[in-house]
């Protein structure tokens, strides 16, 4: 990833069946709200983040998380 390049974390919540296995791997990205349904809080993914946005996507049980490419960072 280069550096001025970023992504985009994102949760299809109709596919989302409320396991929490991306909040177990990327607590400092997802966490659960009360209904135990995702909350991202840091959907633009730095290279920094990147690993552990990945981690979180590839955890996800029902394919709910993905990781898009963004327009590069000016």
């Amino acid at each position: 990833m280069a550096p001025n390049e970023s992504h985009r974390l994102s949760v299809d919540m109709d596919r989302c069946e409320g396991y929490g296995m991306c909040q177990q791997v990327a607590p400092s990205l997802i966490h659960l709200n009360d209904d135990d349904e995702p909350v991202i809080d840091i959907a633009e993914v730095s290279a920094e983040h990147k690993p552990l946005a990945d981690a979180a996507v590839h955890a996800c049980p029902v394919v709910a998380l993905s990781l898009s490419s963004s327009v590069p960072l000016q």
